[in-house]
Order: C-alpha cells, then sequence, then structure tokens
C-alpha cells in the first residue's frame, strides 16, 4: 500500500526548491518518482535560474523502495530521472540529510552540486543485497572520486559521514544541520549563469578529443577485400 506522497515546488528568488516527502525515508518508488519528474518541469521557466532538491522528514531518499524490487521499472525509471536532471541547463543543487543511500546518493549524484548536513550519511549498499547500483551510481561516483575511493564505497556498501564525503570530493560543504537550506539556496545561487560544472567539464573534453582517424593500413578491411576467413566461408557455400 502506498502511503502519503508529496511533492512541493517552493520559489525563493530565481530558485526552485523541490522538497520530496514520502514518509517514513522518502523511498523513491514510482509515486514519488513521477511527482519529482513532474516538479522538474517548472525548472524550465524563463525566471527559474537554479534548482534545489530537498527533503522533508528525518532523511533524503534512503533508497529505492523494496516493494518493487523483482518488478517490471515503471516510468520514469530513476535513471531516466537522474539523466534528466544531469541534462538540465540550470545548476541543480542536493540538499542532503539523514542517511542519503542507494537511488538517494545516485539522485545526488546527478546533481551538479551537494551540501551536506553536518549529521548526514551517504553510501551505496546494494552489494549487501547482491545487487549494484542500477541509477549511474557505478559511472557517476568514480568520475568524481576516481576510480580507488568509488570502488571503496561500492564493494563494501559502508556509508560514510559527512566530513568524509567533503574530504573526498563527494559533497562540496558540509554545514549545522539548521543551515542546510540556507547554503544550498547559496550555493544554487553561485552557480547560476553559468553551464553547470558537469556538461561544463563535458563539452570541454569533447572539444580536446582528437578526431577519430579512419585505419588505412595493412589488413583494413573493405569490400572488395574480404578478410581470408570471410572468403574462404564464401568458397565453402558456392562448393554446396
Amino acid at each position: 500500500m502506498v502511503g502519503r506522497v508529496e511533492v512541493r515546488s517552493e520559489r525563493v528568488g530565481s530558485t526552485l526548491v523541490i522538497v520530496l516527502d514520502a514518509p517514513p525515508v522518502n523511498a523513491l518508488g514510482r509515486a514519488l518518482r513521477a511527482a519529482l519528474d513532474a516538479a522538474l518541469a517548472g525548472g524550465a521557466a524563463a525566471d527559474v535560474a537554479s534548482l534545489v532538491i530537498a527533503a522533508e522528514g528525518r532523511t533524503f531518499p534512503a533508497g529505492a523502495d523494496i516493494a518493487e524490487l523483482g518488478q517490471p521499472v515503471a516510468e520514469p525509471a530513476l535513471d531516466t530521472l537522474c539523466d534528466r536532471i544531469e541534462a538540465m541547463g540550470k545548476p541543480v543543487v542536493a540538499a542532503l540529510h539523514g542517511t542519503a543511500l542507494g537511488g538517494g546518493l545516485e539522485l545526488a549524484l546527478a546533481c551538479h552540486g551537494r551540501v551536506a548536513a553536518a549529521s548526514a550519511r551517504m553510501g551505496l549498499p546494494e552489494v549487501t543485497l547482491g545487487i549494484v547500483p542500477g541509477a549511474g551510481g557505478t559511472q557517476r561516483l568514480p568520475r568524481l572520486l576516481g576510480a580507488e575511493l568509488a570502488l571503496q564505497i561500492m564493494l563494501t556498501g559502508q556509508p560514510v559521514t559527512a566530513e568524509q564525503a567533503a574530504g573526498m570530493g563527494l559533497v562540496d560543504k558540509v554545514v549545522p544541520d539548521e543551515a542546510l537550506l540556507s547554503e544550498a539556496l547559496a550555493l544554487a545561487r553561485s552557480l547560476e549563469g553559468t553551464p553547470p560544472r558537469r556538461l561544463l567539464r563535458s563539452a570541454r573534453l569533447r572539444a580536446t578529443w582528437p578526431a577519430p582517424r579512419r585505419y588505412t593500413g595493412p589488413g583494413r578491411l573493405t569490400r572488395r577485400q574480404p578478410h581470408r576467413r570471410l572468403r574462404r566461408c564464401h568458397r565453402r557455400r558456392r562448393r554446396r
């Protein structure tokens, strides 16, 4: 049975604050994902320059809805939602408190900035359930922290504290619990007017990549000069 699920959108100046409210742990079930997806549409408004994703209650989303495990994925899937957040042309900041675990951390990783309350903990505990993160965490975490730290988090399944997360670069800032939303708003406003950092970095990388070169050396396959194995195969077919 699905309990109360609510996603509120509040304007604070030029920032759209999206607040998730699905007690007791804001699990990212289908209803909450659909409500968040609808709320993100408000970020397209011309007078919105940034977004903050926060959560009501005792924690930022503590993972997926376990009741949905083993069932067909209902749209919008969490990975689709994360891709949409990451691709937004306006900065999106996650305000983390409580235990941001599994899908909750993957949601935060898709954002362009992260502010954590001092008491927050975060991690990817899927390995303890015999599964792997399925919403982009296995790609975004190594890009952010490097392979060694990312593997340590993913393979042990142990959560890290906010201070540890800041030390390894997982969050941008650790703040007192009572200042979480105001500090997330401050970070979002500081990023306004510039391309989100991840999108800007990706564009710079693409600009420096060398153009693909076509191999023209010995052994190059062409229609007129098929590989020897292909020629032998053709000969056998003709003999039959």
